[in-house]
């Protein structure tokens, strides 16, 4: 469902689960790839239950990330839209 939306080049919109591991990615490409997001402060912000936004360097590539927790079958998951910027 994510792959369906229509992002901007170089936007993704993924779930890290609580352990900081991608699970689902909006860009077909990177999606069988895995990817942890642990060392992010916009995952720690969320996982801590704060929403909001952060400017992170993601391999040499500056991001905004918005960021959200989600409640996903009693377990708490982040919503991440990446914006190269």
């Amino acid at each position: 469902m994510l792959q369906s939306l229509n992002l901007s080049d170089g936007t993704r919109m993924i779930y890290v689960d609580g352990n900081g591991q991608k699970i689902v990615d909006s860009n077909t490409l990177l999606s069988d790839k895995a990817e942890s997001f642990v060392n992010l402060n916009s995952f720690k912000y969320g996982i801590s239950g704060k929403n909001g936004n952060s400017t992170e360097v993601i391999n040499g590539t500056k991001f905004l990330i918005t960021y959200s927790p989600v409640e996903i079958l009693s377990n708490t998951w982040i919503v991440m839209l990446m914006q190269p910027g």
